[in-house]
């Protein structure tokens, strides 16, 4: 999934009534899969999965679709969340 294509499937989720929580859902199952294949996680996004867990979700939306992506698109798909996640915070729009 390229970084075009899951914008448009992100538009197609809950995102426009509660964009905070479903960036953070997608942002934290992408992270996720990245801890889960051993990749690299840039240090300011913060991530820690949880305990006893590899931090992903098979009942999570993305997990079927991160599971497809490629190493590079993770990171570019984590990168635009963490960017736009960001942005919610400076909006005020988070919780």
């Amino acid at each position: 999934m390229t970084l075009k294509q899951f914008k448009k499937e992100f538009r197609i989720t809950d995102f426009k009534y509660d964009p905070w929580g479903c960036s953070m859902e997608a942002f934290l199952e992408c992270a996720g899969r990245m801890n889960r294949r051993n990749l690299d996680i840039p240090s300011e996004w913060e991530y820690r999965p949880g305990m006893g867990s590899d931090g992903t979700d098979r009942d999570n939306y993305w997990y079927p679709l991160f599971g497809r992506c490629g190493n590079s698109q993770l990171k570019e798909i984590g990168s635009f969340l963490h960017r736009y996640t960001n942005y919610l915070r400076y909006k005020g729009r988070d919780y």
